[in-house]
């Protein structure tokens, strides 16, 4: 999974949002797939995420989207925005979680 925020500089009142590659290397077909956004604390509230498609095939990939989050001053003081990402679904023998992953965006 790669997630890769619209900006890697902003000021207070700047919109971000995050774009999330999921994968599916392994051999099995993925099912349930659920990408959670992760901001961590001074960020918030929480984006959402929307996804095409909550199953993938081997070798498949989908891009999901964030919804936009207003950079506020604490971020900025904070020195950006610290943001993950998860993602879980269910393979054959069972749910598991997929991958995470990071990004830090917003630095002033």
């Amino acid at each position: 999974m790669q997630k890769t925020p619209s900006a890697e500089r902003g000021v207070v009142g700047d919109k971000v949002t995050f774009t999330i590659v999921v994968n599916n290397t392994g051999p099995s077909t993925i099912t349930g797939i659920e990408v959670v956004d992760e901001l961590r604390a001074p960020a918030g509230p929480e984006v959402d995420v929307t996804c095409p498609a909550t199953e993938l095939a081997p070798g498949e990939s989908m891009t999901c989207e964030t919804s936009e989050y207003t950079l506020k001053q604490a971020d900025i003081d904070a020195g950006g925005v610290v943001n993950g990402a998860s993602a879980t679904g269910v393979l054959p023998d069972g749910p598991r979680n997929l991958d995470r992953d990071g990004h830090h965006a917003g630095e002033a």
